[in-house]
């Protein structure tokens, strides 16, 4: 009986052993290294430092980074990279962003290696775009390709003073789903004087308004559905739509009608 089990463990081992071994090698030694040597996408990211309370003891310093949009085009070896700023993108940054000083980060075959030609900076530092670049991808193989990277200027992102993430508290009255209003919304760029943004918390739905910011401050609140005017909307009569400037805070009041009657909305919207 031992003479029974001796054997038939030495045969439970032995296929034991002669999977393992067929997995290691098809997982560490494949048969022929890949060739792949493409380099097929670039992303552009802008970061900095931001600074509160400079000097106080509550001083604050916070990390920030960006993606930029990216279009490219490639030809043969060459890769023309038109980056262009995202409409959230920082206001106080726009006018520091350059080729100069961006962030690069290549998408290349699996396997292969990168590796920056002549004086171009390598991917992940912060290097000057402004001229033509050249890299050299290798695949597994060894066989490599130079590929030259070739980055647009990036288009002037339109901003003005009301842009950024703001704050919003308020009341939404409903007839059938009154609600407190509490989060945050970004208010995008129309015009100089001219943002837009969700209308109350229906940006889901399709809702949109614009808010026209006047020299004397007071506001003018237009809505939208799908695009389109929404009927029946209105600033609600002898309420407040106003600016305020030293706290960066907009105080609006609008309604619109429905189907079971008006829909009220108290808005505030504080800059953060």
């Amino acid at each position: 009986m031992n003479s029974y089990i001796s054997n038939y463990s030495c045969t439970i081992l032995a296929v034991f052993c002669l999977l393992a071994s067929s997995c290691i090698k098809t997982a560490v030694s494949p048969d022929k290294p890949s060739a792949g040597n493409a380099l097929t996408f670039v992303t552009y990211q802008y970061k900095w430092y931001d600074t509160t309370h400079a000097g106080a003891a509550d001083q604050k310093i916070t990390y920030n980074e960006a993606t930029l949009n990216n279009s490219i085009v490639i030809s043969n070896d060459t890769i023309y990279c038109s980056p262009s700023l995202p409409s959230s993108f920082s206001v106080d940054q726009v006018s520091h962003v350059s080729l100069s000083k961006l962030w690069a980060y290549a998408t290349i075959s699996d396997m292969a290696m990168v590796a920056p030609v002549d004086n171009a900076p390598a991917f992940g530092d912060a290097g000057d775009y402004s001229a033509p670049r050249y890299y050299k991808v290798t695949a597994a193989s060894g066989d490599s390709k130079t590929y030259v990277i070739v980055t647009a200027t990036i288009p002037e992102l339109k901003v003005n003073k009301y842009m950024g993430n703001y704050a919003e508290t308020g009341y939404f009255t409903h007839p059938t789903l009154p609600r407190a209003l509490d989060r945050t919304k970004f208010l995008s760029y129309v015009d100089p004087s001219t943002v837009s943004c969700d209308l109350a918390d229906l940006g889901a739905s399709g809702y949109t308004m614009n808010i026209k910011v006047n020299s004397d401050n007071s506001c003018e609140v237009t809505q939208f559905l799908g695009g389109g005017p929404l009927a029946n909307s209105q600033m609600v009569p002898g309420a407040t739509n106003a600016y305020y400037p030293d706290t960066k805070t907009f105080i609006l009041n609008y309604e619109y009608q429905g189907s079971s009657g008006w829909r009220i909305i108290t808005d505030t919207l504080r800059k953060q």
